[in-house]
Parts: structure tokens; sequence; C-alpha cells
């Protein structure tokens, strides 16, 4: 997460003023005709490819982990998040497509990428042919392949070679690269994968997800108004947006006004975000697990607010209040980690690792009450997307509830090991 000095920093540079009109153009632009046909959508990414190639070098003649170099580095992610909200739409807004084409290592620079020119003629190939394709060094989490095709929420992924042709076409070699690409595709087309050697299947549950976005919206008027603003979601949730451009002009001290806010109890556990580290994390990696701003049921104008540092919102989830709550329920919660030594609110604030690296608690959930001896783990995203989708923790007990009541009817003893979806997940996004 940026500190207030940072934040501060980033809001007051020219380059960041420069580049978030054009990104509030591209934005609103993504969000209403850029998908109306494929060579829209072509020229899109274009204009995208673009402004990262001339931010990326000027990413050359700065001294790296400087100011100017980590903004930079922002502005490139802000752009590739306008790709990454449409590579989404296309996909139907399937956060299990969006996981698993996300599970490998980041990619390099675009400036530098050799075959680049051949992955926009095939692009443009593609485009011709009246289907949609996204050039997945465009996006922050499409990490298979150079180019993705998407019909109907189904996908295809192509490699291109130089002088080869494209792998996965007729006549090509099978390589190990191939095969785990179209293992991902069999994956994301199924709607399906292998959990703990398990197969599983994604589900869409009668529960609806709550969320507190309205409180955000709310909250960023009223920092844009007044500089700084609080508000208090309910016993779980505690919210603060800050507009820093507002806060120079006023006079206002940020530090001195956090400081009356009456904080959460000092041993409560507690995860913070906010909107600095809603995809990537601080090193460069994507943090898997949250959709993108781009495609959050706001307005255009907030969502380039957040995205470009205009006003940062920060979340404080009381995750000790919310293992209460469920014990309150009957419910008996057990957390499995390799760090039990560090708190975890400190662990889900460090789940911005690297790809290779993180490794997510495992939290299972159970009660004794029956003869069957109910259990379930909680799904690993539903934390992260309580701080960063602005999810209202009771979506998560009452998913717990969900699964506890229909467990050993018929019809779950079908669906076997499942990735639960609300059943208003559609309507949630846009």
């Amino acid at each position: 997460m940026l500190s207030n000095k940072e934040f501060l920093a980033i809001t007051a540079s020219p380059k960041l003023n420069q580049y978030r009109l054009q990104g509030i153009e591209l934005l609103r632009l993504s969000r209403s005709e850029a998908l109306i046909h494929p060579k829209v959508l072509l020229e899109f990414q274009k204009r995208v490819l673009n402004n990262i190639q001339k931010l990326e070098r000027d990413l050359d003649n700065v001294k790296k982990e400087s100011k100017d170099f980590i903004i930079i580095k922002h502005i490139i992610r802000c752009f590739k998040q306008l790709v990454d909200g449409m590579a989404l739409r296309l996909l139907h807004f399937n956060p299990h497509a969006y996981r698993i084409l996300s599970e490998n290592r980041q990619l390099g620079r675009l400036s530098k990428r050799e075959g680049l020119h051949e992955e926009l003629k095939q692009l443009e190939n593609v485009a011709k042919e009246g289907k949609f394709a996204i050039l997945n060094d465009l996006t922050n989490f499409i990490r298979f392949g150079d180019i993705t095709i998407i019909d109907k929420g189904h996908i295809k992924l192509l490699e291109i070679k130089t002088g080869k042709g494209v792998i996965g076409q007729k006549n090509s070699t099978l390589s190990t690269q191939v095969k785990k690409m179209q293992d991902v595709e069999k994956m994301v087309n199924e709607s399906s994968a292998i959990v703990r050697n398990e197969s599983a299947r994604m589900l869409i549950i009668p529960v609806r997800a709550k969320s507190y976005k309205s409180k955000v919206m709310s909250l960023i008027k009223r920092a844009n108004k007044d500089g700084i603003a609080y508000y208090d979601v309910d016993e779980f949730i505690k919210l603060k947006a800050i507009n820093a451009a507002v806060c120079v002009n006023k006079k206002i001290d940020i530090k001195e006004k956090s400081a009356n806010v009456k904080p959460f109890p000092k041993n409560d556990e507690v995860i913070s975000s906010n909107n600095s580290d809603f995809s990537w994390s601080k090193d460069g990696e994507f943090l898997r697990g949250s959709f993108p701003l781009p495609v959050f049921h706001m307005p255009s104008f907030m969502i380039a607010d957040l995205m470009y540092c205009r006003v940062l919102v920060s979340v404080k989830f009381n995750f000790t209040k919310f293992i209460a709550a469920l014990e309150k329920k009957g419910f008996e919660v057990k957390i499995s980690t390799k760090n039990p030594t560090v708190p975890i609110g400190e662990r889900y604030n460090k789940k911005v690792a690297p790809f290779e690296k993180s490794s997510f608690d495992i939290i299972k959930i159970k009660k004794n009450d029956r003869m069957d001896n109910w259990s379930m783990n909680m799904p690993t995203n539903l934390i992260p997307r309580i701080t960063h989708e602005y999810l209202k923790p009771e979506s998560a007990i009452d998913l717990i509830d969900y699964f506890y009541n229909s467990h050993g009817l018929p019809h779950m003893r079908r669906q076997g090991l499942v990735m639960p979806i609300f059943n208003n997940h559609l309507n949630m996004w846009r």
C-alpha cells in the first residue's frame, strides 16, 4: 500500500496528471464503445500500446525505485487495467477464468519484446475474421501465450513464434508450454480446476453478494469536498478517503486528522488495503483474486480518481470480529498457516507477493452438531474481496451458512468439490 507521503508525491506528479486525462478518455471508451466490433477493440489496444511503450522508454531514464520510477510504473499499470477490464467483459466477468489465467510469472516490457510486430499482425488477422482478441502483454492478468481469442466467454490461447508460425495450430510441435496452455484453455472453457488433487467446478449458489460500494462512493464525494472523510460501514469495516489536492489547498494535516478517529481495539487482528494495491504488488507482481477497477459498478470519474490516486480510499477489516461472528453462530474456525507467529493482518497485507512466493492461509470452518461432522474450507479469495472489492463480510457468512444448511442434500452431493459464485455476480460489474 502507498504511505501518505508516497500518495501525496504521486498525486502531485505532473506526469500523472498528463496521462490522467487521456486515461479517463480511454476508460470511458472501454466501458462504452470499444467492444462494439473486433476492429474497434484492436484500435483501442494500439492506443494503449503506444502509451505503454512511451512510458517504458521513460523508465530507462530514471533511477530504479525513485519517485519518478514508481509513478511511471503506476501509470503503466493503470493503462493495463483498462485492457484487463475489456478482457473480463469478454469473459463474462468469470472469476475462475480471471484467476486461472493469472497463475503464471510476470511478463517483461513491451518496448523490448521480440516478435511484437508478428503478434500485432496476428491480432489484426484475428480481428479481420470478426473475432475479439486480446494482446496478453497489454493486461496485468493474462499470463499464458501471446494472444487470447475470446468468443462467448470461451478462450483460445495463441503463442506466436517469429518465422515459425503460431504454436497451437496444425502441424505445430506439442511442447510443454503448449500443453500447459491447452490445460489452461480446458479449465477456463469447462469452468473446472484441480484443487488439492480433486476435480472442482464452478457453481452459482443461491446467495446474494452484498456490497458497500455505495458507502465508498459517498465517501469519495465527501473527500472531494472536504479533503478527508471517514465512515464506519458496520462492526467489521472502517473506511477513510483522502483527496490530497483538497487537503493541500485547505491546509489540512492528514496525520493530525487521522489521529482523531477511533480505531479498532488494539489487540484485534485487522486487515488493511487501499486502492493503490488493487491489482498489483509493490514489486510489480499481479495480485490474484481481486477484479480491476474499470469493471466496478461505479461512475467512470470515480474509478479514474481511484486508479490515478486522486483519491485514496483505505479499508480496515476487523478479522477478529469476523471470526467472533462465525463462532457466535456455532462454527469452529481453524487457520492453517506457514507463518503462525506473524499476525494475520500482516500476512494478508503481504499477499501481494510474487505469484511463486504467495501462500494463502487455509481457513477451515466446521460444526460438530450433526452426525456427519460438517466442515468446509473458506475460498481463499473471499478475504481479499472484502477489502479490495468492497464485499460486505456478511456475504461470506451467508455463503458459509448456505453450505452448512445444504450439506448432504442430493443436488449438493452430485456437485462434488465446487468453486462458489454468488447468484448476483454479473450484476456487480459493468
